[in-house]
């Protein structure tokens, strides 16, 4: 799920797969699994290798809720059967 929200803000390179792109978000999750503040720090840089201007703590802090949410709304779901 990390990496949908992600592929979201990340500005895209020439010629470059939207599957490429997810296996590199994928791969760079998973390097940094200890804290999703790690994993943010490290989307950060990869926004600034294409060019683009990451976002503030604030944007990145609004990304982290929308995906707590998202988690939380699955759960609910699996714990009530649908």
């Amino acid at each position: 799920m990390m990496a949908m929200f992600f592929l979201e803000m990340l500005p895209p390179l020439p010629r470059e797969t939207e599957t490429a792109t997810r296996q590199m978000l994928h791969d760079d999750i998973m390097r940094q699994r200890q804290t999703n503040i790690y994993q943010m720090l490290q989307f950060a840089e990869r926004i600034k290798e294409r060019g683009g201007k990451a976002a503030c703590a604030l944007v990145q802090k609004g990304v982290l809720r929308r995906l707590d949410q998202r988690i939380a709304d699955r759960l609910q779901g699996l714990r009530s059967g649908t």
